[in-house]
């Protein structure tokens, strides 16, 4: 018997998408707790260790994680305390801010780089026929959802953006 939270395909399919992510994101939390951080901090560290220098900006961090602006900068400070990042301030530019990872952060980075048994294990589920059709749709998904939203994630990573 199939599992089903209402008559409605498109909304079943919607709690499936959204339910997956929430058990995926506690089961990673999980993993990185004996490092000391959490998915949202892992997510960060990779994504400044990923991105060029002058573009890793909370700006451009929220806009890529689709976190509010002060959410970003929280999580921010409270990395900036457990010594994970550090917070440069552009002397080109006022009120501009870039974050670079320290020793601590770079060094967490690679662990939770490392420590992705869960996600493995999961996404091992699926074949990889079934993961390149996953991944094809969940991109169309991701596009359209942008289209919606007014955003475009990529012109983050062309010069123009800062």
């Amino acid at each position: 018997m199939k599992f089903s939270w209402s008559p409605d395909e498109d909304h079943n399919l919607y709690m499936l998408l959204a339910s997956t992510r929430r058990i995926v994101f506690r089961l990673r939390n999980r993993e990185l707790a004996k490092y000391n951080i959490s998915p949202a901090e892992s997510g960060v560290l990779l994504l400044v260790s990923g991105l060029e220098k002058n573009k890793a900006t909370p700006s451009n961090l929220a806009r890529l994680l689709m976190r509010q602006p002060h959410g970003i900068s929280m999580l921010l400070d409270r990395m900036e305390k457990k010594r994970l990042v550090k917070k440069k301030h552009d002397l080109g530019k006022k009120n501009l801010v870039r974050i670079e990872l320290t020793e601590k952060g770079l060094t967490k980075s690679r662990q939770a780089v490392k420590s992705n048994g869960v996600i493995k294990e999961i996404i091992c589920l699926l074949n990889p026929q079934q993961r390149k059709s996953l991944e094809r749709y969940l991109e169309i998904l991701w596009r359209g959802s942008q289209e919606k939203l007014g955003t475009d994630l990529e012109a983050i990573f062309k010069d123009e953006a800062v």
